[in-house]
């Protein structure tokens, strides 16, 4: 598969497997990245270290996702975004990009039981944190956080 030169945004859509992307390896200038309604229930992303430019990930409506593997190879990812994944357990090297980020959304993912302690890493900054409907994540019955990810931490 050959994708156009300069392509910026690539949206996948009702992927039914998600563990080689040796196929996205030439689309250097690739920015963002959305995933929507993927029937896998894991998505291995180490081969996505070779997108440089990748600034914005979004993972959407993927009901059987459970685990994404090995984001710490996108160093200059400045939006992560997981939005209804209500089997999500489990995103790999979180804590890794938690000085690159700036926008971290997590919206309906209700198994995900907890973030990374910043405290764990050297990151000069955080990501801003939205969390939305995640039941584990937000506990004693509130429905949503928005803020400095540092402070929800210390909740």
């Amino acid at each position: 598969m050959s994708l156009p030169h300069g392509l910026q945004t690539l949206t996948l859509c009702r992927c039914t497997y998600l563990s080689r992307w040796e196929w996205l390896s030439h689309s250097k200038g690739l920015r963002e990245l959305h995933l929507f309604k993927s029937a896998a229930t894991g998505i291995q992303l180490n081969g996505l270290g070779a997108l440089n430019n990748l600034s914005r990930l979004i993972i959407e409506g993927c009901e059987s996702l459970e685990r994404v593997q090995d984001l710490s190879g996108l160093g200059k990812l400045k939006h992560l975004g997981f939005y209804e994944c209500p089997k999500l357990v489990e995103i790999g090297g979180l804590a890794q990009l938690l000085g690159s980020l700036r926008h971290l959304d997590i919206w309906r993912c209700n198994s995900i039981p907890c973030l990374p302690d910043p405290s764990e890493t050297e990151a000069p900054r955080r990501p801003r944190l939205t969390v939305r409907s995640c039941s584990k994540l937000l506990g004693d019955g509130r429905e949503d956080y928005s803020g400095p990810y540092e402070e929800y931490i210390r909740l």
